[in-house]
């Protein structure tokens, strides 16, 4: 969704907002280059008040209560 550089500049502009990505092996981008943007990186995002996705998540996965944006593509 968003790239590193990207997620860089939005934490830099929005200082006070948390970015965090949830780790993945498959990206096109690596977690080491999101940490190296200063964008924090974990196994666990539920605790995110706001989630921003490109896949669809299916209807068990998805967590109560929470603002989930997904741009799904076929």
């Amino acid at each position: 969704m968003f790239t590193p550089e990207q997620l860089g500049r939005l934490n830099h502009a929005f200082a006070k907002a948390e970015f965090t990505v949830e780790s993945s092996p498959i990206r096109i981008f690596s977690d080491a280059q999101y940490a190296a943007s200063g964008i924090t990186v974990q196994e666990n995002v539920s605790n995110a008040d706001v989630m921003i996705g490109v896949k669809e998540v299916p209807m068990d996965a998805l967590i109560p209560n929470k603002n989930i944006f997904l741009f799904a593509h076929h």
